[in-house]
């Protein structure tokens, strides 16, 4: 048995080098009578299913537990234990302690459901490939034609291809009768593939180039052919993506490396500073019991007022109401953390058919020796004889059809079709009209069809095909209305056309006719002494509305490389035409592409704007490329192929109309409209979400002030001024209420004017000026607030009575004075930014304020939770009110020094620039 699975499994064999006999030989098979099914049971128990392993995905509780181990968790995880052990350790435990445990731990379980909800994703794109598997087949077995599911395909299977059927496995074509197969799914070439059975002596031959070689997943077009089945499932082309997509290593956002790394560093300088903090009262005060108790607890409310607790809550929140927003604009998200990666894209990798173009071949041009023009152009005259011809070879001769549910045909021929309808013409109705009597089909050698049809009273050959095998046949032209010969400066026209439609890299299909004698037969006919007619050229034309997101991606300094499977002059046209190619960009094929290293490439990539003819693992390589040179990349697809390069970009964008489920199960975004421009409005999106994330990072941590009070007042007083519950209300409802509404304001176009910002800028660039002015102010207004109350005079009052009231100042302080400064905490450069009122952001402030009013006026809350004490003196109480609003004072004075020195940097520029220095 083991022997067996050696002989039939061959995943690295260049197959298309390989003659039918050689084959043959190799797999132990007949072309005639196939496999026995006894053979083809052993195989198929030794090899298994023609079918992809389905993806193991990480299970939701997995997920939760990785939530769980995050640093600022762990922080306030092991804070919790120590809060709730060690008074219980040492029988001093009160329900104060409890409360403060319980709080923390509801903290950690918000953190650590809500990024659990955000992570937990389908990853199926493996089990999409597979859905592509399941499909009847043709095989020959023990001599006989039978119907199998493909999944009991086995190398050595000897199948039969027909039009409108997937390709089943990997097979190696022969007796191939005009086979064309569709492989833009596959390879990016947009148009069908016209395969042989001549073995390729190319050893390097790209898949677009393998013509003897059928693939999994891809769609026959036309004609029939037997084929060996050469790999099956894994070690099929589509089996090698599959398994890109499973080993390709799902880089993290931008956004969530800053994260980790802030909220690393907030963990390491949390456990500093309270490892420091009770080392230094352990110093200044003596060693007993109660006292070791007190310090570990003081130490642990500094650990925990440094950490912005509600941040990760914040920033999902603001990135799920981004995410809602660029949903309206046809851009879906699947993971939120990918939308700063958006907005930080500075390289565009896009496929071309289907994204940049519609995936859909048009006649776009159009020539006869009168006129010449693009086709939208073309006016119909019924009246003219030249004209009524051209229409009719074109509908005639030519098999296409579309009855509005299914369009059956060649991509060329359902291009002709559609023009012919939108010269107002019916080509069924004038099939039905005029019978087809006879016909020539058309033939990969031939390059050419004729049909012969009965007009009227008369017999009529219609002759398509390419110029070089229609002209030399033609003897007549019309010219002018007239049938004149087709003289060498005619014929001269003819070609000098033909070339300029083909350097636009159009395809040219010449139509010709002749009118056949009464007694001419039908059979036999000869295909010439035509009379010419005229030509269309036809493209996949690229979407208008591309073109104009390619201008505004410029603009935005954001650089769009194509990379396709098409012809490198094809390509080169139509980048040239959208504005990609630049005026000293390059080009290079696949096949360039095996001949330089990583390393080489890495050096070239930027210069290079067009990938043409390559192979599916090309697209990753090139991405991967560019990331090396620190550049944000995206790549749009919509087909298998594009998968594994989907999944490796730091952002991957698919077609939701037209793409593959492999590639939507890949992506990190996806295109409701298959709209290359609605890529911008997701880029306009993300850089919006960027700038509401950083201002409400900026406004959490400056609003954190409770370490550097806290340090201070425990120092002087060896007391805290605030206690975890007291830190805890204010990061969850004060912090979070206030900081959630920043991510609500109106989006802007405006960021559209800026570069795209380095991978390697600080979350906080252009902010820490503000950030640490306000920490510190505010810190100032917290410590002024404790001293305030506690040296306030009180009737009869003792030491915990003072502490009590320095409590409440400072938890006044804190709780007041951020809902004052918030709307003047923004990321936007103030002097040149006019922002509509944030009417939600006007609300959450007064929500915030009757919260803490109610509160701190409620003694069952106020006193037996918040250990907050305002009824010891209102008077001194309202004082401490009005400190709380020191901090908004600071932050406008810092503002209007800012738009000052602002003001006059742009009016110095302003100079410069009008006397030309």
């Amino acid at each position: 048995m083991k022997q067996n699975k050696k002989n039939h499994q061959h995943p690295n064999r260049n197959w298309f080098s390989a003659s039918i006999p050689e084959i043959e030989r190799e797999l132990k098979t007949n072309i005639s009578v196939g496999l026995t099914e006894t053979e083809a049971a052993i195989r198929l128990q030794n090899n298994g299913k023609n079918k992809l392993d389905a993806v193991k995905n990480k299970s939701w509780f997995m997920i939760l537990l990785s939530c769980f181990v995050e640093p600022l968790n762990l922080v306030l995880a092991v804070a919790a234990i120590i809060s709730l052990v060690v008074p219980l350790v040492f029988n001093e435990f009160t329900f104060a302690e409890g409360i403060e445990c319980g709080v923390i731990v509801f903290t950690i379980l918000a953190n650590s459901l809500l990024g659990t909800i955000q992570e937990v994703k389908t990853h199926s794109s493996i089990n999409a490939l597979q859905k592509n598997t399941t499909l009847k087949t043709i095989v020959i077995r023990d001599g006989q034609e039978k119907i199998i599911d493909a999944v009991d395909l086995v190398v050595g299977d000897i199948v039969v291809l027909q039009a409108g059927k997937m390709v089943p496995a990997d097979i190696r074509i022969f007796n191939p009768v005009e086979l064309n197969i569709d492989e833009s799914a596959l390879t990016g070439e947009s148009n069908p593939v016209t395969k042989n059975n001549v073995a390729i002596t190319n050893s390097s031959a790209v898949l677009a180039e393998q013509v003897n070689l059928a693939f999994m997943s891809t769609l026959i077009v036309n004609g029939r052919a037997n084929g060996i089945v050469v790999e099956t499932a894994k070690n099929s082309e589509i089996g090698k993506i599959a398994n890109d997509i499973g080993s390709t290593k799902v880089e993290k956002t931008l956004l969530q490396k800053k994260l980790s790394r802030l909220t690393r560093n907030i963990s390491l300088i949390s456990v500093a500073i309270s490892i420091s903090l009770f080392l230094i009262l352990l110093l200044i005060n003596e060693i007993e019991r109660h006292t070791i108790i007190n310090h570990i607890l003081l130490s642990l409310s500094a650990a925990i007022a440094i950490i912005p607790a509600s941040l990760n809550i914040i920033v999902s929140i603001i990135l799920s109401i981004s995410a809602n927003s660029m949903s309206q604009k046809n851009v879906i998200v699947k993971k939120t953390e990918s939308i700063e990666n958006l907005g930080a894209v500075n390289i565009i990798c896009s496929d071309k058919t289907g994204t940049l173009t519609q995936n859909k071949m048009t006649v776009t041009s159009l020539f006869t020796l009168d006129w010449m023009g693009k086709a939208t152009n073309f006016q119909y005259i019924s009246e003219e004889a030249n004209m009524i011809h051209f229409v009719n070879g074109m509908a005639l001769c030519n098999d296409a059809t579309d009855n509005n549910e299914q369009r059956i045909g060649l991509p060329t021929e359902l291009a002709i079709y559609d023009f012919v309808k939108k010269q107002g013409m019916d080509s069924e109705t004038l099939r039905n009209k005029y019978t087809r009597l006879n016909e020539i089909p058309f033939s990969s050698d031939r390059k050419m069809m004729s049909t012969i049809n009965q007009v009227d009273e008369n017999k009529y050959l219609y002759v398509k095909g390419a110029i070089d095998r229609i002209l030399p046949r033609c003897r007549l032209a019309f010219v002018d209305g007239k049938v004149v010969p087709l003289k060498d400066d005619l014929i001269q026209k003819i070609n000098d056309n033909a070339k300029k439609m083909s350097s636009e890299a159009l395809r040219v299909i010449v139509f010709a006719y002749r009118k056949l004698d009464a007694d001419d037969k039908t059979t036999n006919v000869t295909e010439d002494n035509l009379i010419f007619l005229g030509a269309v050229g036809i493209i996949d034309p690229p979407r208008p509305e591309a073109i104009e997101a390619i201008r505004l991606a410029k603009k935005a300094g954001i650089r769009v490389v194509m990379i396709t499977g098409d012809h490198v002059d094809t390509a080169t046209v139509i980048a040239s035409n959208m504005g990609i190619l630049r005026r000293n960009g390059k080009t290079m094929t696949g096949d360039e592409l095996n001949a330089i290293s990583d390393d080489e490439l890495t050096t070239m990539v930027e210069a290079i704007d067009v990938f043409a003819r390559v192979n599916p693992n090309h697209k990753t390589r090139i991405v991967s490329a560019l990331q090396r040179n620190k550049l944000t990349v995206a790549m749009t697809g919509d087909g298998v192929n594009d998968s594994p390069s989907l999944k490796k970009a730091d952002i991957g964008i698919a077609m939701g109309l037209g793409g593959s489920d492999a590639a939507k199960d890949a992506a990190d975004v996806i295109l409701t409209d298959d709209n290359f421009s609605s890529i911008i409005n997701g880029v306009i999106e993300g850089r919006n979400a960027y700038n509401k994330i950083k201002r409400a990072a900026t406004f959490v941590l400056s609003a954190n002030p409770q370490v550097i009070a806290m340090y201070i007042i425990i120092l002087i007083v060896g007391l805290s001024p605030l206690n975890a519950t007291n830190i805890l209300w204010f990061n969850l409802i004060v912090e979070t209420l206030l900081a959630i509404p920043l991510g609500m304001s109106k989006s802007t176009n405006a960021v559209m004017n800026d570069k795209p910002r380095s991978r390697r800028e600080n979350l906080f660039r252009g902010m820490f000026g503000q950030l640490f002015f306000v920490m510190f102010v505010t810190a100032a207004t917290v410590v002024a607030g404790y001293f305030v109350g506690y040296y306030w005079p009180l009737p009869n009052a003792t030491m915990d009575m003072h502490h009590n009231f320095g409590v409440t100042g400072a938890f006044i302080a804190i709780v007041f004075s951020p809902i004052y400064f918030v709307p003047f905490i923004d990321v936007i450069k103030w002097a040149r930014q006019k922002n509509k009122p944030n009417w939600i952001l006007v609300g959450a402030m007064v929500t915030a304020f009757l919260l803490n009013l109610i509160m701190i006026l409620t003694p069952v809350i106020g006193v037996n939770v918040f250990h907050v004490y305002p009824q010891y003196n209102y008077g001194g109480a309202a004082v401490m009110f009005l400190l709380s609003f020191i901090p908004v004072c600071a932050v406008l004075s810092y503002q209007g020094i800012y738009r000052l020195v602002l003001r006059r940097r742009w009016q110095k520029n302003k100079i410069h620039s009008a006397s030309g220095k």
